[in-house]
């Protein structure tokens, strides 16, 4: 079998439709999920399964995960345009207790640095301090683990990133060890600070891009310094025994479904072993 990972971003507010709000969207597809009759795996038993060459084994499977990590991952916010939005782990919580199930899991990939947070917060949102890490540890208490979104994103926005020649929006030109060494390890190393024991071993291209060197030398080759396990994309396929670990697909919400149908859709593709 295949296994979907579905993501999710918590600043896509664009409205209180299916198609522009992911707090809309997560709510939605929760309960389909469970009309369906599909589980949910803990994405860092996926990457485990992926590794050992068990995946097949799991039928009718899906992993959840959320990008950036601001805010509103975890707190419910009021919105200037849209109003309160139930934060990702109030969804969680609120379908647990509408099912009674045990199996809802997903993982935060959080952006580490703490001054790219802050810039961030300014140049995409609204400067309001939306960004924190203070809930990351608590966190796990929740069913989300916090996993790595790179230490600055080399976000188009920000002064300065650790790409070397300030090429910046575009995550595959880091490609020398010095970079990646920032963008993983030194990113690993602050949210393992944080969390206050050594738990951050998932990894997840920002926009889903890598260079060859970071997915096929540094990540590797390099583990032991890194210590993550796996990496993903946005490739937009089902994980499956045969991806390498370090190019793990994901779909995107947004992007590869935009409404229950064609997440519908996905299911049952993965379900058939469809290539999407």
């Amino acid at each position: 079998m295949a296994v979907p990972v579905l993501t999710y971003h918590s600043m896509r507010i664009g409205s209180a439709d299916y198609r522009e709000n992911d707090h809309v969207a997560l709510r939605e597809d929760l309960r389909l999920v469970e009309a369906l009759g599909w589980k949910i795996l803990p994405v860092s038993r996926l990457a485990a399964l992926q590794r050992a060459g068990r995946l097949e084994r799991e039928q009718k499977t899906i992993a959840l995960s959320f990008d950036d990590a601001p805010d509103w991952d975890w707190h419910d916010m009021d919105h200037p345009e849209q109003g309160m939005q139930r934060g990702f782990a109030g969804i969680l919580a609120d379908f647990r207790g509408e099912t009674g199930r045990v199996d809802v899991h997903a993982t935060s990939f959080v952006i580490a640095g703490p001054d790219a947070r802050r810039e961030l917060d300014r140049t995409c949102m609204l400067g309001k301090g939306w960004w924190n890490d203070d809930w990351w540890r608590i966190a796990w208490t929740a069913g989300i683990s916090i996993g790595n979104h790179s230490w600055d994103h080399n976000h188009a926005t920000l002064d300065t990133t650790a790409q070397r020649n300030g090429i910046k929006g575009d995550f595959s030109v880091i490609d020398t060890y010095e970079e990646c060494d920032i963008e993983v390890r030194q990113a690993a190393d602050y949210v393992d600070l944080v969390l206050g024991r050594p738990a951050c071993k998932l990894f997840a291209y920002p926009q889903g891009q890598c260079s060859a060197y970071l997915a096929e030398f540094y990540l590797p080759v390099h583990a032991a310094r890194h210590r993550q396990v796996a990496a993903f994309t946005s490739a937009g396929e089902s994980v499956r025994d045969s991806c390498s670990p370090w190019r793990l697909p994901r779909f995107i919400c947004g992007d590869h479904w935009k409404s229950p149908e064609g997440l519908e859709a996905i299911l049952r593709d993965s379900q058939a072993g469809i290539r999407t």
